[in-house]
């Protein structure tokens, strides 16, 4: 029943010529939203006077946007990301929020185009593509240089972290921060060098500042393998002051002496949700990167921080007043590969959230920092497909294999692709031909499609509909109606054509799914009325015989005539399924003369069988 409604409500959705652009609509609204930002924001001449928040941020913004398109599978290669990249080659790196994201942005374009090198030549594994400084030069040196200004910017403040500015000192910013950490982690993948120091002071800085004391807490974490524990990490039955985890979090900013020569830290109360977040996820990159390096004081002070952390942020779960906070969140949970805060499936809670607040017109709109509908936007999308994967992993935004795959996508946008020895994810594939169908990509989805079986073909025409009504590229969209006609077996010039043929299709398999006879005058409707697209006609003839619809014998009978051969043999082999004994020997392929003796013979074995 549950995949019987799923088909239902695809049938509706279907009915938005927006949905039509893949499977899940509201990333596709979102999708389009930012593509507008972006380009508007691409051709202002004055792109760096954009105020947000009271700063001077255009570079930052559109170094945001973009990560934002990246991470949800537009192609580098696509017209308005290329002249984004373009737009930041004259970005100076004097803020660290801008640098930062930045870094994430040329990190994902670095990632995207690596992954088109292990699609294009399969033959080799990824690992010969990753960090090969052959791929994407320009984008490289420049992710380079902002790592290495966060690097120098680090050194040069008094705390031995970050702040707004390189060189601004007497202050830390825990926002800054935890940017920077992350950029840093990116520099690290690849292969820039980061010192242990580096490191070592974003370990002590977050030590030092975090809450002294805090209550105590009994709640767990569930990891995505399934196992829980609780965030002292002793057992149920053993309770101790000493493991017992208390809910210590960290504030947003200290202002700190700047003559002082030694720098000690003041520990605040007034701790924040999100801030708590940061200094979580920054910790935890500390100890993926030092890993064995750590002193053992150092490792038991980190996990101490972590666990209190947690039991912060478990405390004071609020993750929905900002969408800055539910970005905090996902580094967090995505880092360390957390299910539940609790008895709470975090992801699950943020996509409802997300799903719900979206405006018509595919933005979202926050608060403060993210009143602008462009930020709030760029953080909703970020958060909606786990970005934090791009930094986490291997950056791969098409390709998924195993339990991942199950859960990324629906499972009906999943293939396996035997030459690449992955599942393939069709809508991001499918943005690559929207917006730059190289020769290569159009040769991989062909060979794709040989390789799948009809009803995936068939879930495939949505998002070839949205090509053609989105792609102003004429290669894209010849290659989408040519697959479209492929799949149908029927050239339409209305989209809109294709999208009825699709809903058809669905009803029909959502009829076989109900396994209900009261449906059977619906299929013989359409069975008489589907004439033109012969893919389509046998699907129907395949309905009846599986709801076990003897009114359509007559009918298979007539279509032994049919001029199609394709479906003169489904017809014969629908209708001898409803017999124990076979029914008279008919060739498809035979001469004109022949078949019609055959079909004779059959007719009369028919009656035979009626008079028994």
């Amino acid at each position: 029943m549950r995949r019987l409604l799923a088909l239902l409500i695809a049938i509706g959705a279907l009915r938005s010529p927006l949905a039509a652009q893949g499977s899940d609509p509201v990333l596709e609204r979102g999708i389009e939203a930012m593509l507008k930002f972006t380009k508007a924001l691409v051709e202002r001449d004055d792109i760096n006077s954009q105020v947000i928040g009271g700063y001077q941020a255009g570079y930052g913004l559109l170094s945001l946007q973009l990560y934002a398109l990246l991470s949800c599978g537009v192609p580098v290669r696509a017209e308005v990301v290329k002249r984004g990249f373009e737009r930041l080659e004259d970005m100076k790196f004097n803020f660290n929020y801008s640098t930062s994201i930045y870094a994430f942005a040329l990190d994902a374009a670095i990632a995207q185009l690596e992954e088109e090198q292990f699609l294009i030549k399969p033959t080799k594994t990824r690992d010969k593509y990753r960090n090969d400084p052959k791929i994407a030069p320009r984008y490289r040196a420049r992710l380079y240089g902002a790592i290495e200004s966060l690097l120098k910017a680090q050194e040069q403040h008094t705390t031995n972290v970050w702040s707004y500015r390189p060189g601004q000192g007497g202050e830390y910013d825990n926002s800054n921060v935890q940017f920077a950490v992350f950029a840093l982690g990116v520099g690290a993948n690849r292969g820039v060098p980061i010192s242990e120091n580096s490191w070592r002071s974003v370990l002590h800085h977050f030590v030092n500042t975090q809450q002294a004391s805090g209550y105590l807490s009994t709640k767990r974490l569930v990891y995505e393998d399934g196992h829980s524990q609780g965030i002292s990490g002793a057992k149920k039955k053993k309770k101790s002051k000493k493991s017992a985890a208390r809910a210590r979090g960290w504030s947003y900013q200290t202002r700190i002496n700047p003559k002082a020569t030694n720098y000690i830290a003041e520990r605040h109360t007034n701790a924040k949700f999100q801030l708590t977040c940061a200094a979580v996820s920054s910790l935890l990159l500390v100890k993926r990167n030092l890993g064995d390096d750590l002193e053992s004081s150092e490792r038991e002070a980190l996990d101490l921080a972590l666990r209190d952390g947690y039991a912060y942020i478990m405390e004071h779960w609020n993750p929905t007043s900002e969408y800055y906070d539910m970005y905090s969140l996902e580094k967090v949970g995505d880092l360390a590969r957390i299910r539940k805060f609790d008895n709470i499936d975090w992801y699950e809670d943020l996509r409802n959230y997300l799903r719900d607040r979206q405006n018509p017109d595919g933005t979202w709109t926050g608060r403060k920092m993210s009143d602008d509908e462009r930020v709030a936007s760029s953080w909703a999308l970020l958060i909606y497909t786990r970005a934090t994967g791009l930094l986490n992993s291997d950056g791969s935004r098409i390709i998924y294999s195993g339990r991942d795959a199950a859960e990324k996508g629906k499972e009906q946008d999943w293939v396996y692709f035997p030459k690449l020895k992955q599942s393939l994810y069709y809508p991001a594939l499918l943005r690559k031909i929207r917006f730059r169908p190289t020769a290569e990509i159009l040769e991989l989805f062909n060979v794709v499609l040989d390789g799948t079986d009809k009803r995936k073909k068939c879930l495939l025409i949505p998002h070839f509909v949205g090509v053609v009504e989105s792609s102003d590229n004429r290669r894209a969209t010849r290659f989408a109606r040519k697959s479209l006609k492929r799949i149908t077996g029927v050239t339409y010039k209305a989209t809109e054509d294709y999208a009825k043929w699709y809903r058809r299709w669905l009803r029909v398999m959502a009829i076989v799914e109900s396994s209900e006879e009261r449906h059977v005058t619906t299929l013989l409707k359409y069975y008489e009325n589907t004439s033109r697209s012969t893919a389509l006609r046998k699907t129907i003839m395949w309905a009846l015989m599986r709801l076990k619809a003897r009114q359509a014998l007559p009918l298979y009978l007539d279509d032994l005539e049919h001029k199609d051969p394709t479906v003169r043999l489904a017809a014969y082999d629908n209708f001898r399924a409803f017999f124990v004994d076979f029914p008279p020997e008919f060739d498809a392929n035979a001469n004109r003369q022949k078949r019609k003796e055959q079909v004779e013979f059959v007719k009369d074995w028919y009656r035979q069988q009626l008079e028994k």
